[in-house]
């Protein structure tokens, strides 16, 4: 988690380079001696921002005064409306982030409620099974003494019967 909110943080930071930048924009060399990042990371983002169509891409000059290598895969980076409205109205990558472990959390715990459910309505059947047994074997006790009670009442009416004969 520790890893994306990083990674949220640098793309967001550089979308706000870029926002407060002349022109909104700024090459990525510029960006990563800005930040005092290493050149290959800060490109590797905004490689990404590119795919996402944040930022334009255009080529940079030969002459600009950047190792060969980082010559090689330099752009100047303009942002889009589409970049700004992301980082200006819906919060950035770092809101993204958040609402997406907010979401992630959210649909574990929708799991559990449902497990939780479940088990809450299994456990319901098995007491109301056992409430039926335990009824059944009362009503058969009651049965039983209903029957040595209407058997006692007989015996009491014929012995009446006798005594006043």
């Amino acid at each position: 988690m520790n890893f994306m909110m990083n990674r949220a943080k640098t793309k967001d930071r550089i979308l706000r380079f870029l926002l407060e930048s002349e022109n909104h924009s700024g090459s990525i060399s510029l960006i990563s001696s800005n930040f005092n990042e290493d050149f290959n990371k800060i490109n590797y983002y905004c490689d990404q921002l590119i795919e996402e169509s944040f930022v334009d891409p255009r080529s940079v000059s030969s002459a600009s005064q950047v190792s060969v290598e980082q010559n090689r895969y330099d752009k100047i980076l303009i942002l889009t409306s589409k970049g700004i409205y992301f980082l200006t109205i819906d919060g950035g990558y770092r809101k993204w982030e958040r609402n997406l472990a907010i979401n992630r959390i959210w649909k574990y715990v929708k799991v559990i409620a449902a497990i939780l459910n479940a088990l809450a309505i299994l456990y319901l059947g098995y007491y109301n099974i056992i409430i039926i047994k335990e009824q059944s074997k009362y009503q058969k006790i009651i049965e039983k003494q209903n029957r040595t009670i209407d058997s006692l009442q007989k015996a009491m009416i014929i012995r009446n019967r006798l005594e006043n004969k």
